[in-house]
């Protein structure tokens, strides 16, 4: 893993930061260790710092794994600033993953849909956790970003859409007017998978 700087032991076996563990707490942008990972598909993953000092910050109630859309939605600290410079970094010097890494990581996730349906519903409610305030474009980011922090795949536009509006509407159901769009796409997807589907000659 490729990161900015390592995580460190020493807040009572949590993870912390160096700038925290060192006491200078107005250098650290809550961030304990940032990278990317194989297990998610080479995606960043950003693991907070678990330090005190981060109490007044919105990502303090979160798990301890977000994505980097969600930090910088959402985090107050006063150091995130030098964290996200320090993340651009992280970035340009992570290397690449083999195209047979990635193959290797999709059959994996393809082995194990009851894990990947309890991460999209993780990704669900960690968008809905940041909804307040949101357009449902901001939304729709924050919850395409959490698909990927988990290796994901991103769904159809139309499902991102019936999404985000399902999330700012704090509801667990897809609207109505959505439920009719996402159908009848299906339809039309099906359609160009079976192209004899739905259609009869009327000869007897």
């Amino acid at each position: 893993m490729a990161s900015y700087h390592g995580s460190h032991s020493g807040l009572g076996g949590l993870s912390g930061s160096r700038p925290c563990l060192t006491e200078t707490h107005a250098d650290c942008g809550h961030l304990g260790s940032v990278g990317y990972s194989f297990w998610n598909g080479g995606r960043r993953v950003l693991l907070l710092c678990q330090c005190g000092c981060h109490s007044a910050c919105s990502l303090a109630s979160r798990p301890p794994f977000v994505s980097r859309t969600t930090w910088e939605a959402l985090c107050s600290c006063p150091g995130a600033v030098l964290a996200a410079a320090k993340l651009d970094q992280a970035e340009r010097d992570a290397p690449d993953f083999s195209d047979s890494a990635r193959r290797w990581h999709e059959r994996w996730e393809a082995r194990r849909p009851e894990q990947r349906r309890a991460a999209k519903r993780e990704a669900f409610e960690a968008a809905r956790a940041a909804r307040a305030d949101k357009s449902r474009a901001q939304i729709r980011d924050i919850y395409v970003a959490e698909l990927r922090a988990r290796g994901l795949t991103v769904p159809s536009e139309l499902m991102l859409d019936a999404t985000a509006d399902a999330i700012a509407r704090n509801s667990d159901r897809f609207s109505v007017v959505y439920r009719a769009r996402l159908l009848a796409e299906q339809g039309r997807n099906l359609r160009k998978t079976s192209p004899g589907f739905g259609s009869w000659s009327g000869d007897s």
